[in-house]
């Protein structure tokens, strides 16, 4: 395997997300719940600590506390049955291919070498770019970042590998029906979420422009 200079592409909180639609809200109301469960638990330390102090409870027994440690889940215990939430919603999303490659994240940051570059955003407010590394009309590298949800996520991921190793008219071919089909067919994410392989595309496309335009203009100089 080749190992790949990449440089980092800064993310916005929506990337710990999973999907545009109802993934990620499932998502993000597990996490209130747990948020006020921890919340509640600590309120609950609190006051049995100020019993003691003020003399509710006898000392050495911690009143309410003692009976929250027994009861209560620890912080890791909600922490990873959370962790284990999110994972199996988004196996459950994705598929196994699309969980995998939405967990290590192949072709993730701007490769060393890359010197064009093509964004698009959605409706949704997500952002995928895509950075290309070309020599002689043949894509050597390439890679993607995003701002955006899971399926954004996946969607640049693929797109950046479907790129690779193409000539310049390959890529231009490359749809997001052909993202989609590469990561499994529509059965790959959610329907509210497909649009994320059109936002993978453009963005490959914009980045090619950004090449003929670079190209072109430099040869008219």
């Amino acid at each position: 395997m080749t190992l790949r200079n990449v440089t980092p592409v800064p993310e916005g909180y929506a990337a710990a997300g999973l999907g545009c639609g109802r993934v990620q809200c499932k998502a993000f109301l597990t996490i209130l719940v747990y948020v006020l469960v921890f919340g509640n638990w600590c309120c609950r330390f609190q006051e049995g600590v100020l019993g003691v102090r003020i003399g509710l409870f006898p000392a050495g027994t911690h009143g309410i506390t003692q009976q929250t440690d027994e009861t209560m889940p620890s912080f890791d215990d909600i922490v990873n049955e959370l962790q284990e939430k999110i994972f199996d919603e988004a196996a459950q999303a994705y598929g196994q291919a699309g969980f995998e490659r939405w967990r290590n994240k192949p072709y993730h940051g701007r490769p060393a070498k890359a010197e064009y570059m093509g964004a698009s955003t959605g409706t949704c407010g997500d952002t995928i770019r895509i950075f290309l590394h070309i020599e002689n009309d043949l894509v050597c590298d390439a890679g993607f970042g995003t701002d955006g949800c899971g399926s954004s996520q996946i969607s640049g991921s693929m797109a950046a590998e479907l790129a690779v190793n193409k000539t310049c008219e390959e890529v231009a071919a490359i749809t997001g029906e052909t993202v989609l089909d590469a990561l499994g067919g529509p059965d790959c994410m959610p329907e509210e979420d497909r649009h994320c392989t059109r936002l993978a595309a453009n963005a490959l496309h914009e980045a090619l422009g950004d090449y003929y335009f670079k190209t072109l203009g430099a040869r008219e100089l």
